[in-house]
């Protein structure tokens, strides 16, 4: 799926980028040989999948009217070339307009969410006792059924179990 839009995407839109490394194992413009950094602007060519700096492209292929790609010679169009990475467009950062969270979609995990079951699961650190406790609950704890706890609603005919009648709150 589109992060954006959310819409199906099909493998035939996808293409490999070709990503050039420098002699100190960095990646750079096969051109300019300018080392990609955060502040880097990074296109690629859809034809060909290289990846150069904006500047590249812009100085010689869009100013001077030669679409061809700079290593292989293959003719492209503007429509190919695609951006990776423009730090001068701040919207693209905003991760709000992205389908995925305006949806609401949360990718479930079940081992988390086996995880949450546990008492154990908010607490950040516990004693020795503390531990050994929950774990003791854990293994001999049975929640109480819907059926149990209506069959031992109390014999005045009221809405509360038995074991809510015999309570007090330890004031005298």
């Amino acid at each position: 799926y589109k992060p954006i839009t959310g819409e199906r995407m099909d493998s035939k839109a996808l293409f490999k980028l070709n990503f050039f490394k420098s002699a100190d194992d960095k990646f750079h413009c096969p051109v300019m040989y300018k080392v990609f950094t955060d502040t880097s602007a990074i296109v690629a060519i859809k034809t060909t999948g290289n990846v150069y700096s904006m500047e590249a492209i812009t100085e010689l292929n869009i100013k001077s009217k030669n679409m061809l790609d700079l290593l292989d010679s293959k003719p492209f169009t503007k429509a190919d070339i695609i951006t990776i990475q423009d730090p001068q467009k701040l919207e693209k950062f905003d991760m709000s307009q992205f389908h995925h969270i305006k949806e609401k979609m949360r990718m479930v995990d079940e081992d988390e969410e086996e995880a949450r079951k546990s008492a154990t699961y908010t607490l950040k650190s516990t004693s020795a006792e503390a531990t050994a406790t929950l774990a003791e609950l854990n293994t001999t704890y049975k929640a109480p059924s819907a059926v149990a706890a209506t069959s031992a609603a109390g014999d005045d005919g009221g809405d509360l179990p038995k074991y809510f009648h015999n309570t007090t709150t330890g004031m005298v």
